[in-house]
């Protein structure tokens, strides 16, 4: 959130292959950098149950590697809500310590308008030559604005899931933040969902100072928190 339909949680995660990254100047050593949504139907920067939008993707080539050619930009989803109108995008060649983004020929996604609010992502997956490079990285995004959000507080186990079910059986939407990738949620976030659900898990001490410092200002302020 930054919230997640702008520009925070698109940074995203992934792994590239670390031995080909190491032989600089052989290959290109590309980064995805950075998703940007533009151009959804009420321009609020989310993708909302309905909706049509754009989506741009940033490439980044390391200064000290070589130019990418061929280079070919493919979205995808897990999520059956979201579907993609093309599957793969041709981005120009990109020189050493350049960059690209797709701006003026962008993806564009289609929400199915049956989607309850939720957390979903989208993988980003780049090829490209000299040396057959192949990365990806994966994107939060949140679909529509949930009722309920979901603190992942539990230093890597999944009991967020249990909840993340019972929500779901009630059809309400849920986003969740992770805690140990996000740190942890500021009084904007807490108070922007009429409900939040924090699950600490079974760790000993399971709250830090900040943690406790932002539930007493939520609930100072009016957020309805439960704490498991």
């Amino acid at each position: 959130d930054d919230n997640l339909g702008n520009r925070a949680g698109l940074m995203g995660a992934g792994r590239i292959n670390a031995h080909t990254s190491m032989r600089l100047g052989a290959i290109p050593v590309l980064t995805i950098q950075a998703i940007l949504i533009m151009d959804d139907d009420n321009e609020n920067g989310k993708l909302d149950p309905g909706e049509s939008a754009s989506i741009a993707v940033e490439i980044v080539n390391g200064e000290h590697s070589t130019a990418a050619e061929d280079v070919f930009v493919s979205l995808s989803s897990p999520d059956p809500s979201v579907t993609f109108r093309q599957a793969s995008i041709e981005f120009p060649d990109i020189a050493q310590g350049d960059g690209f983004i797709n701006d003026e020929n962008p993806f564009t996604v289609d929400v199915d308008s049956n989607a309850v609010p939720h957390s979903t992502s989208i993988k980003v997956t780049v090829s490209a030559q000299p040396g057959q490079l192949l990365i990806d990285k994966s994107f939060d995004i949140v679909l529509g604005h949930p009722d309920i959000l979901i603190v992942d507080d539990d230093e890597g186990d999944d009991t967020e899931q249990w909840f993340i079910n019972s929500v779901e059986t009630m059809g309400k939407g849920w986003v969740r933040w992770d805690v140990e990738r996000d740190f942890t949620p500021d009084l904007k976030t807490i108070t922007d969902y009429p409900m939040v659900i924090w699950s600490t898990g079974s760790s000993r001490e399971p709250l830090d100072e900040l943690d406790k410092f932002q539930i007493q200002s939520g609930l100072e302020d009016g957020a309805n928190i439960l704490l498991i």
